[in-house]
């Protein structure tokens, strides 16, 4: 798979536009039902930290998050991976856990670099192998279970449960 990239801040509003509406439906509830799209692709672009993934031109996964420097949580908006690559990106992602967690030995050259350049995007240094993040913190809607699950699995905890969502909180 020598064709995937990894980037950050470098995908267009049309290209997480195009993307979230692939993976438009893979949301529980379908995420247009609880988000306009177009408004949210646009705020992500402007404002987000997005780690991008690519395949060839085409955007097939998206985790963008912001840095609360006060408080030192990141929050994770978004993480959407198209369906034929989700392996992949949740590997992924624990590794880059490991990475702000400072356990670079249990990690590649790559995926170092890629934490590294992570740290940069997200305006934050690194002192002694370990990141300023505490937690990192997420909302899930109540319909998706599994990606609840996920979560719990790899480390999250359940700090509130909605109406319609469940907050979620990693420790670091």
């Amino acid at each position: 798979m020598k064709d995937l990239t990894y980037s950050f801040n470098q995908a267009t509003e049309q290209h997480i536009k195009d993307h979230l509406y692939r993976v438009d439906q893979d949301f529980k509830p379908a995420l247009h039902t609880y988000v306009d799209i177009d408004k949210y692709s646009e705020k992500l672009a402007k404002s987000a930290v997005c780690l991008e993934y690519f395949k060839d031109e085409n955007l097939i996964g998206l985790m963008a998050g912001y840095f609360n420097n006060e408080n030192q949580f990141l929050f994770i908006t978004n993480f959407s991976i198209e369906k034929q690559y989700r392996g992949i990106g949740m590997k992924l992602i624990i590794e880059l856990f490991k990475f702000l967690e400072g356990r670079y030995s249990e990690i590649s050259p790559e995926i170092l670099k890629l934490g590294q350049d992570f740290a940069v995007a997200l305006q934050i240094g690194i002192k002694n192998n370990k990141t300023p993040i505490k937690s990192i913190h997420t909302e899930v809607r109540n319909d998706n279970r599994s990606l609840i699950i996920f979560y719990k699995k790899i480390g999250f905890f359940e700090l509130e449960k909605g109406e319609t969502a469940t907050y979620l909180i990693r420790k670091i």
